[in-house]
């Protein structure tokens, strides 16, 4: 039983298509920041308010929405992995697993998690 609730209770991975499709639905999308356009961080909204846009593999994109600090060097990552799940017409994380370039991170692996603060 314990096992049959831990496979409902995971995040499914997916693409921005199957999330849009599966609405209210939690997703871990891969991606990657999409840097011809603005990154948006309202420090004074409530809960502070990120806003960007990724990409997946099928160079699909959506606005995310991230509520929580910006982390360092943002710009420069290289991949995100957001879990969440579709709104209306943006992608609300909960989570950002975030891999930068080694030279901008202090661990080996170069990733970084934040959660939510909503």
């Amino acid at each position: 039983a314990i096992i049959i609730a831990t496979l409902y209770d995971a995040d499914a991975y997916g693409n921005i298509r199957k999330a849009r499709e599966n609405k209210g639905q939690t997703f871990q999308i891969i991606g990657k920041l999409d840097k011809s356009k603005a990154v948006i961080f309202d420090p004074s909204a409530n809960n502070m308010r990120l806003e960007f846009f990724m990409c997946d593999e099928n160079n699909d994109t959506v606005k995310v929405v991230y509520w929580g600090e910006k982390p360092r060097d943002f710009e420069k990552l290289e991949q995100v992995v957001v879990t969440g799940m579709m709104k209306e017409n943006y992608f609300e994380a909960t989570t950002l697993l975030l891999k930068c370039p080694s030279k901008y991170t202090k661990d080996k692996t170069g990733e970084q998690q934040y959660e939510s603060i909503k």
